[in-house]
């Protein structure tokens, strides 16, 4: 997955009012989990 890709998911993230209410944990694990939608088997090799 390009780094181009990943911080357009990490923006769209951001926009979400609901993502400032979670900790820091609870963000890493959403970003891990959309990058697992958006490219299976890649997104933990990624971060």
């Amino acid at each position: 997955m390009k780094v181009e890709r990943l911080k357009e998911i990490i923006r769209a993230l951001m926009s979400s009012r609901s993502y400032f209410d979670l900790n820091i944990r609870e963000r890493y694990n959403l970003v891990l989990h959309v990058l697992n939608i958006m490219d299976p088997g890649s997104g933990n090799q990624m971060l």
